[in-house]
């Protein structure tokens, strides 16, 4: 949640709102401070003024009346000696930084508050003090410094809970969002982008991309048909050319003849082949049957695959193995698997110098099962392309083939919303299929 925009902009203008508040309050402080510092210079001024009237012989009585007659106790007044280090009269006095004809604060000692005081000399030599508590000025600062923490203690945690409300509705609606693009990115071209009816910036991008998933199904389902239409109906006249071609091959005489004939008888196998691979992978692209899915365990269908696959291993010398696994259940269709693993076994078998490896494990709630040779292996940047229709790499080209064996594989992973990983055995090439756990799945 402390990721969202909304969140994020709710502490930003919270943040901001109690920097303006903690500005005003020092703002304040400043010029109420400077309004009492100068109405306290102010008041200093004419009473030594008053003082500096008096005369000489009488000045200490009149220092010390005047502190009698100071009822409020927020002026002081002091005679000091001409060296300023011993008091006369008076009730403040003497300090260590004394500052003549010029007011400035004193910090507070024995007896004595912190006040303003103006110092004047006299003919005489001596010293008038007179002076102005600054309490009221302390106990400002005091109310500014509580009203900033308050700011502090009340708004920050405000603006995160608001925060965090203003947060949740925006994040559920991120999550369906999330949740259905997803489920269009597995191949549910059906699925639509929530729109709200708000009119709001995440309703115009979910408008966006429902237009877009729109358009792409419009073509992807042209390109579908247009591919199953070539497939289905090339697929029964080159049925009767390899008929007609058998049937003159029996007719024909002599060595070169049945040579060519069966060049020409093979590469329709090929085509032939390649036309039902393709309807196969249009069929399951097409398909979302999940009527067939039963928990298997996966272990046991890899030793199957495995055995149908021996008698080929062995004639081609290659050592076909499977390594023991503990049970490993996954929810899936057990034909369509099966043929998935079969695949990846006979590309296995096919590019393997000596050896193709079984494995199957379950590791962090998924099943992995991998199907490891030891052949020239697949370069990392071609990993992607060989998974497409067609694609077959220049030094693959000679051998047997459709090139769309790996294409069915990834229909059919595609079809359970399971993984297929392919990595450097080194040597070789290592196929995973990576599954849910079937008690995952449950849970």
């Amino acid at each position: 949640m402390g990721h969202t925009s909304a969140f994020r902009l709710t502490c930003i203008l919270g943040g901001l709102f109690a920097t303006a508040m903690v500005t005003m309050a020092v703002v304040i402080y400043l010029i109420t401070a400077r309004q009492l510092i100068a109405r306290s210079e102010g008041i200093l001024n004419r009473e030594a003024q008053r003082v500096a009237a008096y005369p000489s012989s009488r000045l200490a009585e009149e220092v010390t009346a005047e502190v009698a007659r100071n009822a409020k106790g927020l002026d002081h007044f002091g005679l000091l000696t001409s060296d300023g280090r011993s008091r006369i009269a008076g009730d403040i006095g003497p300090f260590s930084d004394l500052r003549l004809d010029r007011p400035h604060d004193v910090p507070a000692q024995a007896g004595q508050a912190a006040m303003r005081i103006l110092a004047s000399r006299r003919v005489d030599g001596r010293i008038t003090l007179i002076g102005r508590d600054i309490s009221e000025r302390r106990d400002l600062l005091k109310v500014v410094s509580e009203v900033i923490a308050s700011t502090v203690l009340i708004i920050l945690p405000g603006t995160l809970l608001i925060g965090a409300l203003i947060s949740r509705a925006p994040l559920a609606r991120i999550r369906n969002l999330q949740r259905a693009c997803r489920r269009i990115a597995e191949g549910e071209l059906d699925v639509r982008m929530p729109v709200a009816g708000k009119g709001d910036e995440l309703d115009q991008v979910a408008m966006t991309i429902n237009d877009m998933v729109d358009d792409l199904g419009r073509v992807l389902s042209q390109v579908k048909s247009v591919t199953d239409a070539i497939a289905h109906d090339l697929r029964t006249p080159l049925a009767r050319v390899k008929a007609n071609l058998l049937d003159y091959h029996e007719r024909l005489e002599g060595a070169g003849s049945a040579d060519a004939m069966d060049r020409l008888t093979g590469d329709l196998d090929i085509v032939l082949e390649r036309f039902s691979a393709l309807l196969r992978i249009a069929e399951l692209e097409a398909s979302a049957r999940t009527s067939r899915f039963a928990a298997i365990d996966l272990g046991r269908l890899v030793e199957t695959a495995a055995g149908l696959h021996a008698a080929v291993a062995e004639d081609g010398g290659i050592m076909l193995s499977v390594q023991p696994s503990r049970p490993a259940m996954v929810t899936a269709d057990p034909q369509l698997l099966l043929e998935a693993l079969s695949n990846l076994i006979d590309n296995a078998i096919k590019f393997a110098r000596s050896t193709v490896t079984l494995t199957t494990d379950v590791v962090d709630g998924e099943v992995w099962v991998s199907i490891a040779d030891d052949g020239p292996g697949i370069p990392g940047e071609e990993r992607e392309a060989v998974l497409r229709r067609f694609y077959r790499r220049d030094r693959d080209r000679d051998r047997p083939g459709t090139g769309l064996g790996l294409s069915v594989v990834t229909a059919i992973v595609h079809l359970h919303k399971f993984r297929l990983v392919l990595a450097d055995a080194k040597p070789g090439l290592i196929a995973t299929i990576i599954a849910r756990a079937h008690s995952d799945i449950d849970g």
